[in-house]
């Protein structure tokens, strides 16, 4: 059998295309599945970048502390491609089009293009760090270092959006080899000439050019700049003859450094010194960010304190990552022992370096105020390439594979089956690579008792569900990160404390962190949820009905209930209201058994409606109080104030939810705003008496006319009214009924049998009349 030497730099190009071809594979596959709660951050920066560096605003170029550059242009040129593309759609010019981006949405075809730039990016870097990985070892190492990397989980999922992330990590890594290589060949002859000087030192200039791509991606990556003169120092102390050498390198690496980190910022431009400071003074705060401030507290996971990234590094890890870095240590400890090393010799190694890498940059990562486990992935590359000299360098050959043939094999089939183990490994959590943990500490069992699970992942699958709901339209649903539901889902959204909630969701990250409270957590939990989003095995999101279980702002007053939760979205006008009361384990109203009053009561209402219910203690230490309230048909609309002890403790809303009992339903949606609900008619001598049920569905813009004709059965108009409601649509709240009346005369010399009733809405703008929308009632008048 022959055997093929991979050193000639052809083959190393095919292996680098084949690289590159699996990552890109791995990254843009579903691409658009789902959002995360930060992208719609990056299309907006994105969008502020370009539109001042059109502008020629180099200042405003500045969009983010981090400073997050790399990501930007990346933005920048998705956005500038996709309006090319797109333009006769969007048929706006592109200085205020890049200007137009909402805050809290993001459109899936623009989030694509942006992906699309992360994805191709890493994919390029994971073939350049094999490239570079190449000149330091073997291509065994190389490969299967480069192969583990790529196929990391936690990585692949932060390289499918646009963030800044991947990129650090990527530039990092590129930048540590190529200065891992420049220490192997530091120039030990000096030149006189600058051209061949900066010629003998191109991997210190190479390095110095991802160092700076790096800090530009996020500013933590300044750490490359102390790792490398640690790594400097640390040969001149074994070889005092190389100090001139490592001064003149790191004097050109610097400067390249420093040089990249101006030419690639625009608002470093004009202003080098200035911009330099700010990101050497976000440095440490671009960890400590607001994002979800209000949702950090540890409630049912425990607080890791200077551990967290160690376990969430764990967790995070690939079993292979894991293993060979095991392996390699149990390696390297007993190649020193073996061969009696002193200290100084395994620092002349590059897996020493890279080994100090992960564990300093772990450590600066550990003192940031707000922590995410994808902070810690800058230390990630240089894990699996210790890992794959684990893997291959603590492998035995099997006396059976002793043979000159197998033993040639042997390394490369290592390199093959722990690649597609690899692989085989991560695809099932495609696309939701954020879902996956370390199976060999649990995975999706321990983890969320451990660690925080959920960025948005799951509420996609929730938004299409509740899509499919016949009234999504009209639905108002409250969630966290919003952001990444709204693509999926027609409806409104908003806090899961709002008022007049038809469902309330549940996502994992929150409930972690016991948000709104503990309490209304295990208050519906005690009930049954309409759906549920499981993920590779972790439950994602609870979905129960509406309304939500809104606190009270009790300052203190134990005698007041904690939440209450009306069951319905308004108090129905000539129904029954339910509400329920939630109560602290300490509230001094009573003990469960005890009664306790409910009253509500308004401005316009002398007599206040009281509700007496007593306290009852549910399972996981939920003690409520349900009390119910039969309204009268003529209550007032208004707003009703709800008192416990004669203390206010929140509002509900008295609207007419219901048909009267007499009409004939109807479901006919005009202009995606109103319900046509139902209809009552009635004749009268020569005149057709028609009462109208509207509904807000969800809410109308404007106070629309209505016009109603009387039609033969040829279609042609016999009678007809233009009457404007007295009240207005635009009052009416979401799924509110209003009944509007109609008297329509009918000719004297009426021919007709019967006939059929056009209902319509139309409004003005000027002199020109708009027509929203027009139905045909779907029973016939009887003339006769």
């Amino acid at each position: 059998m022959s055997y093929i030497r991979l050193k000639p730099p052809l083959t190393d190009w095919l292996i680098a295309i084949g690289l590159f071809s699996l990552a890109l594979w791995l990254r843009a596959t579903d691409l658009a599945r789902f959002v995360t709660a930060d992208e719609h951050n990056w299309v907006y920066r994105s969008g502020l970048f370009l539109h001042a560096f059109l502008q020629k605003d180099w200042g405003g170029t500045s969009v983010w502390y981090t400073p997050a550059v790399t990501t930007t242009w990346l933005g920048s040129s998705s956005l500038a491609i996709f309006y090319q593309m797109r333009q006769s759609t969007i048929n706006q010019p592109l200085i205020e089009w890049l200007v137009s981006f909402p805050r809290n949405k993001i459109d899936l075809d623009i989030l694509l293009a942006l992906r699309w730039s992360i994805a191709l990016s890493t994919s390029l870097m994971a073939a350049i760090v094999y490239g570079l990985a190449r000149k330091l070892w073997s291509w065994p190492v190389a490969l299967l270092g480069t192969a583990l990397l790529l196929t990391e989980p936690h990585l692949l999922a932060v390289s499918r959006i646009i963030g800044h992330d991947a990129l650090i990590t990527f530039f990092s890594i590129a930048s540590l080899l190529s200065f891992l290589q420049a220490k192997r060949l530091l120039p030990q002859t000096k030149q006189r000439r600058l051209l061949q000087k900066l010629v003998q030192h191109r991997w210190f200039i190479l390095s110095g050019v991802f160092a700076g791509l790096a800090i530009l991606s996020k500013a933590p990556a300044m750490m490359l700049i102390p790792f490398a003169g640690l790594i400097a120092a640390v040969d001149i102390w074994q070889n005092k003859s190389r100090l001139t050498q490592w001064v003149v390198a790191l004097f050109i690496w610097g400067g390249v450094l420093w040089l990249t980190f101006i030419l690639v910022w625009p608002a470093a431009w004009f202003d080098p010194w200035g911009r330099t400071w700010f990101v050497i003074s976000s440095a440490f705060f671009s960890s400590t960010g607001l994002e979800d401030a209000d949702i950090q507290p540890y409630w049912s996971i425990p607080d890791l304190g200077y551990f967290y990234y160690l376990v969430n590094g764990a967790f995070k890890a690939s079993p292979f990552l894991m293993i060979g870095a095991i392996l390699a240590g149990i390696g390297g400890r007993r190649k020193v022992r073996r061969e009696r090393l002193s200290w100084s010799k395994p620092a002349q190694t590059e897996f020493f370096w890279l080994a100090l890498f992960a564990i300093l940059f772990a450590i600066m990562m550990t003192f940031g105020a707000k922590k995410s486990p994808r902070y810690i992935l800058p230390a990630f590359p240089a894990l699996t390439f210790i890992a794959a000299w684990g893997w291959l360098n603590l492998s035995t050959l099997p006396p059976v594979a002793k043979r000159h043939t197998l033993r040639r094999l042997w390394k490369p089939g290592i390199i093959v089956i722990l690649s597609v183990l690899a692989v085989l490994l991560t695809l099932p959590y495609a696309p939701y690579y954020f879902t996956y943990f370390n199976p060999i500490l649990g995975g999706s069992f321990t983890a969320p008792q451990m660690v925080r699970v959920g960025w948005g992942e799951g509420l996609d699958e929730l938004g299409r569900w509740l899509d499919t709901r016949p009234d999504a339209a009209a639905e108002h649903v409250g969630a966290r990160y919003t952001v990444a539901l709204y693509p999926f889902y027609q409806g409104d959204i908003s806090s899961p404390i709002s008022d007049e909630l038809d469902y309330v969701a549940f996502y994992i990250k929150q409930t972690q962190s016991g948000y709104p409270a503990p309490k209304i957590l295990a208050y519906f939990e005690n009930r049954e949820a309409l759906h549920r989003i499981v993920l590779n095995g972790i439950e994602y999101a609870r979905l129960y009905p509406g309304p939500a279980m809104k606190p009270v702002q009790a300052d203190g007053k134990s005698d007041l209930p904690i939440a209450y939760r009306p069951h319905t979205i308004y108090a129905p006008i000539g129904k029954r209201l339910t509400i329920d009361l939630l109560w602290a384990d300490n509230s001094t109203a009573g003990l469960p058994g005890d009664s306790v009053a409910l009253t509500i009561k308004s401005a316009a209402l002398k007599m206040g409606l009281e509700s007496q219910a007593a306290i009852i203690q549910e399972p996981a230490g939920v003690r409520i109080s349900t009390h119910n309230f039969d309204l009268p048909s003529d209550l007032n609309r208004d707003a009703y104030t709800l008192l416990v002890n004669d203390k206010p403790v929140g509002e509900i809303k008295a609207r007419l939810l219901n048909l009267p009992a007499d009409f004939r339903p109807l479901s006919t949606v005009l202009a995606g705003q109103l319900k046509l609900a139902g209809f009552r008619q009635q004749k009268e001598g020569n005149r057709l008496l028609l009462d109208l049920a509207w509904q807000g569905w969800p809410k109308a813009s404007n106070d629309y006319t209505v016009f109603v004709q009387l039609l033969d059965e040829q279609g042609q108009r016999i009678a007809g009214v233009d009457v404007a409601p007295e009240k207005g649509f635009a009052a009416l709240d979401r799924k509110e009924i209003m009944v509007t009346h109609y008297d329509i005369p009918l000719p004297d010399d009426l021919q007709a049998d019967s006939g059929s009733i056009l209902v319509g809405l139309y409004y003005f703008a000027g002199d020109e009349i708009i027509n929203v929308g027009a139905t045909t009632l779907e029973t016939q008048v009887i003339l006769e």
